[in-house]
Order: C-alpha cells, then sequence, then structure tokens
C-alpha cells in the first residue's frame, strides 16, 4: 500500500510514466537507416550503443555520445526516488541534452565492419526513449518546487 501511495505524488507518478515510456521504447525500431525502420531495435541500442564511443573519430561527436543518456536517465530516476532533487534536475538535464544529439548525428556505426551508415529517420522507439527522458525531466522539474518530496 505504502509503494501505490508513493506513486500518487505527482514527482513520483511523472517517474514512473517515464520509467514505463523507457521499457516500451525497447521493442521498437530506433534508427531508420538506408530507409530501413525495423532492424535496429531499442534493446539493441540500449545493450550495445556504448560501442559507438569507440568510433567516436568514424562517426560524429553526436552518434557517438547519444548513447550516454542511459546511464543519466537511471541516474535521474534514482535520484528522484531518492528524493536529491538537484542531483535528480542534473541528471535529467544531461539526459535530455544526450539524448536529444542523437538527432544532430548524421551517420552511426550499425555492424561489426565498422563502417558508419547514415541515419535517415528516427522511428518510433527513439520518440519513445526520447519522451521518457523528457518525462524524468518534468518528474525532476516538479521535485525541485515540492515541498512534500
Amino acid at each position: 500500500m505504502k509503494i501505490i501511495n508513493k506513486f500518487s505524488d505527482p514527482p513520483h507518478f511523472f517517474l514512473l510514466v517515464s520509467i514505463l515510456l523507457f521499457l516500451a521504447s525497447l521493442p521498437f525500431g530506433s534508427l531508420c537507416i538506408a530507409g530501413d525502420c525495423s532492424g535496429l531495435y531499442g534493446w539493441t541500442v540500449f545493450f550495445f550503443g556504448w560501442m559507438e564511443s569507440y568510433f567516436i573519430f568514424d562517426i560524429n561527436l553526436f552518434g557517438a555520445i547519444s548513447w550516454f543518456a542511459n546511464p543519466a536517465l537511471i541516474i535521474a530516476w534514482l535520484c528522484i526516488s531518492a528524493s536529491h532533487k538537484k542531483c535528480a534536475g542534473i541528471a535529467s538535464g544531461i539526459a535530455i541534452v544526450l539524448c536529444a544529439s542523437l538527432l544532430l548525428a548524421e551517420n552511426i556505426v550499425v555492424s561489426q565492419d565498422g563502417i558508419p551508415s547514415a541515419i535517415t529517420g528516427y522511428a518510433p522507439g527513439y520518440w519513445l526513449w526520447f519522451g521518457s527522458t523528457i518525462v524524468a525531466g518534468i518528474s525532476a522539474t516538479i521535485a525541485a518546487f515540492s515541498k512534500k518530496i
């Protein structure tokens, strides 16, 4: 009963929505490569996207750093849950900026050969992931102005 009551206040409600959006993003395609939006699932990007940082000199900076929105988002969730307002605000802000940076990326490495492929669009998985970071930011903002949390 205590857990249900905890999610009744706005910061924790939006925290739950953020987590659900993130989980919803995992089974969907995330990026369109050469016009194909079905091959790069969110779960694949979540587990292997950190490897993009190895190709920072082959692709642009934005494609290489965007995956790091994931740990920032998880830190934001933990900070919101633990009522650390400043930490939640900083971590969610970083998550939003890093997630949005993927919109500036022109190409990304998606295969073992290390050859960059052009990003031709963004699939629902990316938008759900981006929405998750935005909602975490909303949660952190509400928490910052809430005396209750």
